[in-house]
């Protein structure tokens, strides 16, 4: 969603990355997960953003 909206709009885009970013740390802080899981996710976000944007 935050590659999403930095497409769209950068300021707000930020914003979402931002938090994001925020929400992995926390993640990993916590112990939710290993930080190679959240890379991996963002990977596949990204990925996922850059195909769908290729499609359509």
């Amino acid at each position: 969603m935050a590659s999403f909206f930095l497409w769209l709009n950068p300021k707000l885009g930020f914003v979402f990355l931002v938090y994001a970013l925020l929400i992995a740390y926390g993640r990993i802080y916590l112990g939710a997960h290993f930080p190679l899981d959240v890379s991996a996710g963002a990977l596949i976000g990204i990925f996922s953003f850059l195909i769908a944007l290729r499609l359509a």
